[in-house]
């Protein structure tokens, strides 16, 4: 088993007893984050100065100023099941600690969640009010009916929750040779 004193800087709390007001009006960055990448430090960083700018409207949360802006980790995957493994578990925690170090961004806005919300409408029901930015790929999954019991029904129900959750996405896409 690894040495708690890893993750130290991290208070680790069941999500039943994490109080849903306390992450509401967050900007939020899921992901496995086997490892963390630029391209994840990219997206949340674009979205943070996006939230500086503050009075867009069109970005939901993130133009109405979020309150805070995280990563969410998932303990339970949608495609790839539970993550069991504490070891990758707590090297995954550990790598949030040197963000900074490992890109050289001024990243340190950004908490870190964990829960175990495979899907994005648990993770919304989780965290009402929020915004979840999203890469191109995710922003397609996101609207599979894989995902929503292969139901186009369910799939309309679940974006009508969304917005009675006044959960946003913003969707960050690659930029091209042209940049």
């Amino acid at each position: 088993m690894p040495a708690y004193d890893v993750v130290e800087e991290f208070k680790v709390t069941e999500q039943e007893s994490c109080t849903t007001a306390l992450l509401q009006n967050s900007t939020i960055l899921s992901g496995s984050f086997n490892p963390i990448h630029k391209g994840h430090v990219s997206l949340l960083s674009k979205a943070y100065e996006k939230g500086l700018q503050s009075g867009d409207d069109v970005t939901g949360t993130v133009g109405r100023g979020s309150e805070r802006f995280c990563f969410e980790m998932s303990l339970h995957n949608a495609d790839k099941g539970f993550l069991t493994d504490e070891d990758s578990l707590f090297a995954r925690i550990k790598q949030f600690s040197q963000l900074r170090s490992m890109f050289g961004t001024e990243i340190d806005f950004a908490h870190l969640v964990l829960t175990k919300e495979p899907l994005f409408i648990g993770k919304a029901r989780l965290l009402p009010r929020s915004c979840f930015v999203l890469g191109q790929d995710t922003y397609k999954r996101l609207l599979d009916r894989k995902y929503y019991a292969d139901s186009e029904e369910a799939l309309k129900l679940a974006l009508l929750e969304f917005q009675a959750l006044e959960t946003s996405f913003v969707v960050g896409c690659r930029a091209d040779n042209q940049g």
